[in-house]
């Protein structure tokens, strides 16, 4: 089990670091934003992922690869644009690998990895996400588990802004994180039918999924909704296995 207070102390270890490592960049606020969820998905990967050969896609700014490290579980970090947090990358000894997953296969063998995880960068992709699928499937053993997380596109916060017409997502805003960052924002937001029907046409079997809150929201009556109607809340985790057979969906979309 992991706890709250070692947990919070080698956070607080982490952000000063990165202080001293990074001082161009401010991580606080990121940290903040990543706290909850990153002790949630924490506890799955040590149940699922300690000791054995763990994959992490999407990486930057390598918050989370720091604490699956110091919670000693050794994972190697595929990220698109990993150039900017070398300094970060060297302080730690990570291991990082290049890879633009949406066009380069993963640098793995078949059937080599234990875990992947594959946390909101499924909403990030703009090219091709079934390239991407096919490839963690290659290269996960039969055995092997796919955590997957990515925002519910029927959250409340969504819904109630395009009630007010602002729409889900300000395309300017989530584009021009490729000019500050190197990779995009949130492309497309998905439902949890369009994500099963994803990852059951590649091959996947979902054993769990769950819609997540991690921090509380402003208003009380949002907080009441989340809780008598989970299908509204921010979040959504997918924990998969590949199927030992190749998917049959596509004759079954076309029959």
């Amino acid at each position: 089990m992991l706890y709250k207070a070692q947990y919070g102390k080698y956070l607080a270890e982490i952000a000063q670091e990165l202080r001293e490592v990074k001082p161009d960049i401010n991580f606080s606020g990121f940290i903040s934003s990543v706290k909850n969820r990153y002790f949630t998905e924490l506890q799955v990967l040590r149940k699922y992922g300690q000791g054995k050969k763990v994959i992490e896609i999407g990486a930057t700014p390598f918050v989370f690869s720091i604490l699956a490290k110091k919670f000693e579980v050794d994972l190697i970090s595929v990220d698109l644009n990993p150039d900017k947090y070398q300094e970060i990358i060297d302080y730690y000894g990570l291991d990082v690998r290049r890879v633009d997953i949406e066009s380069q296969p993963l640098p793995f063998e078949d059937n080599s990895v234990d875990y992947i995880h594959f946390s909101e960068v499924f909403e990030h992709l703009r090219i091709n996400p079934f390239f991407a699928l096919k490839e963690i499937k290659r290269v996960l053993k039969p055995e092997g588990l796919l955590f997957l997380s990515t925002p519910n596109f029927y959250a409340a916060d969504n819904l109630w802004r395009c009630i007010r017409g602002k729409g889900f997502r300000d395309g300017f805003k989530e584009f021009l994180m490729i000019e500050k960052f190197g990779y995009p924002g949130h492309i497309r937001e998905y439902t949890k039918y369009e994500v099963t029907e994803f990852l059951e046409y590649i091959g996947f079997e979902i054993i769990e999924h769950k819609y997540r809150t991690y921090v509380k929201a402003r208003f009380a009556l949002a907080n009441l909704v989340y809780k008598l109607i989970p299908f509204f809340r921010p979040y959504q985790t997918f924990l998969c296995t590949k199927l030992l057979k190749d998917s049959t969906n596509d004759n079954r979309r076309n029959s």
